[in-house]
């Protein structure tokens, strides 16, 4: 049974632009937090009315959302072409009004990877090849280039104290391998490095959000390989081509 639903022509009786197509939704607290084409959008989780919306005045194109220590973290980008985005930023919502917090600024965009809350930090990467760690109150905590990469596509995860990313490294190129990485969230250290197959003729990006289950990290990459990988040194458990590499494992 349909519990509430919101339609497009609902949004757009409200005068909000409900394009949602490559948005994701959250629930936190009760509460469905909307990252829609220009604003946030917030709805009571059991009947669906309006909460709040926060709109900026400036340019803001919101992507992706993350709750934790009463506010809402939104990785925002000054355009929503992809080409056209000169800035990224993440901003702090408070939970429960929408009331705005503060903002920082990443070095390039973040159309992208997806913000991730744990150990007191966000984590998010951008189009620059570097992971951000920002805390609560919206300072840098580290910055780290991951060698190599020229885009962060990959949604940061966290398990027992290590967060995980992959990279793109090899955008246009089949000759280059990519690279998922371990990292401390305390100090954006390496704790290891693990380099996906070169399959001639394919690239070997990786756009997944790694998930973790008993010490071992899965992910797939756009060369067509499904690998597990020990969470605690990265040492390869198995791998698997399950796909001819041509975009069936863009996103897994």
């Amino acid at each position: 049974n349909v519990l509430w639903k919101w339609t497009i022509g609902d949004f757009m009786k409200i005068e909000v632009i409900p394009i949602m197509d490559s948005n994701w939704p959250i629930i936190d607290n009760n509460k469905v937090f909307f990252a829609l084409a220009e604003e946030v959008f917030v709805a009571d989780l059991k009947t669906g009315k309006e909460v709040w919306r926060f709109k900026d005045d400036n340019n803001f194109y919101p992507m992706g959302l993350a709750a934790g220590d009463g506010k809402l973290f939104v990785t925002v980008n000054d355009d929503d072409n992809q080409d056209r985005i000169s800035a990224g930023f993440v901003y702090a919502l408070d939970k429960e009004t929408g009331k705005f917090l503060w903002k920082f600024k990443t070095d390039k965009g973040i159309p992208y990877s997806l913000p991730l809350y744990a150990d007191g930090k966000i984590f998010v990467g951008d189009i620059s090849g570097n992971v951000y760690a920002i805390n609560a109150n919206g300072e840098l905590v580290w910055k780290k280039y991951l060698k190599g990469a020229a885009v962060i596509h990959s949604s940061p995860a966290y398990d027992n104290g290590i967060i995980f990313v992959g990279t793109e490294d090899s955008i246009g190129q089949s000759s280059k391998p990519s690279h998922l990485y371990a990292l401390n969230p305390e100090n954006g250290e390496t704790v290891w490095s693990f380099e996906t197959d070169v399959i001639s003729g394919k690239l070997n990006l990786i756009h997944a959000t790694p998930s973790i289950l008993d010490n071992v990290v899965y992910f797939g990459a756009e060369n067509g390989y499904f690998y597990a990988l020990s969470s605690k040194d990265g040492s390869l458990i198995w791998k698997q081509n399950i796909a001819s590499g041509s975009g069936e494992l863009i996103g897994v």
